[in-house]
């Protein structure tokens, strides 16, 4: 009867150390709160609710974190590899996008809020070669109207009698 009795605790043992592996998520948690807890059953839910969700709303206060950081930059490198880059501008106060307002940090000068612009440089290289072109080409084409005004000019004072001619 006494071999009986402790195979029997065995198994409920094996039972219950199982059924304990199963219980380990929140709401497992809040369940065993409730059957055991009584008047203190909110209380344990808002403290286990509030050590659960306690990261994810840090994460969601923090504007940017490390891995934000490395991301970019690993991602601007690469950009950066190919000519291009990121201009940022900070939106102020008083500008707007899509109609609301923009706030800063609570006492620094940080903006909430930023757009960025990417750029390639290697088309402004070639939008500036292009314009010094022609920048060139108009001077040129310039110094061509003026010497071309020049002769027209002193051939009419050579054959002015050429230029001078009564058609009727």
């Amino acid at each position: 009867e006494l071999q009986q009795t402790r195979e029997l605790e065995d198994k409920e043992k094996a039972l219950n150390e199982q059924s304990a592996h199963q219980l380990d998520g929140l709401l497992a948690r809040i369940t065993i709160a409730h059957d055991i807890g009584g008047a203190m059953k909110w209380v344990l839910t808002l403290l286990l609710l509030s050590i659960e969700m306690g990261p994810i709303f840090f994460k969601m206060m923090i504007a940017k974190s490390t891995y934000d950081y490395l991301k970019e930059q690993k991602m601007e490198m690469a950009l950066a590899a190919k000519g291009l880059f990121f201009d940022i501008k900070s939106i102020t106060d008083g500008e707007s996008e899509s109609g609301g307002f923009i706030t800063r940090l609570l006492g620094t000068d940080t903006p909430l809020k930023e757009k960025r612009y990417i750029r390639n440089i290697h088309l402004e290289r070639h939008k500036i070669e292009m314009d010094k072109q022609l920048e060139l080409e108009l001077a040129l084409t310039e110094k061509v109207h003026a010497e071309y005004q020049r002769r027209m000019e002193q051939n009419i004072i050579d054959n002015l009698d050429q230029y001078i001619q009564d058609d009727t």
